[in-house]
């Protein structure tokens, strides 16, 4: 997963809430569930899960990385996002593991 990747949840949302192609609908839906299987499939660090949600998937409106960290008790927007880009180059490099 990626940031780029989790960026887009808002806009996947919204867009499969108007008239599409049954092949974009399709594509949009497949990338909604697989953002969806990952965060839920993250269970051992629910700050992690929780800086996810907050930013990218609930709310219609985008949630700056100051109140991330604010909500969290930290006083820099830095601390999340590093610990966010962290935590995912970690588990792609799991991804990476397990296909060999």
């Amino acid at each position: 997963m990626t940031i780029e990747r989790l960026n887009n949840y808002r806009t996947i949302r919204i867009r499969l809430e108007t008239d599409l192609s049954a092949d974009e609908r399709a594509r949009l839906e497949k990338e909604k569930y697989a953002i969806d299987d990952f965060v839920n499939s993250i269970k051992d660090d629910y700050e992690i899960k929780s800086f996810i949600e907050m930013k990218y998937i609930n709310g219609n409106q985008k949630v700056s990385w100051l109140s991330v960290a604010l909500r969290h008790g930290y006083r820099s927007e830095h601390t999340p996002e590093r610990k966010l880009r962290k935590f995912l180059k970690k588990a792609e490099m799991a991804d990476l593991c397990n296909y060999n």
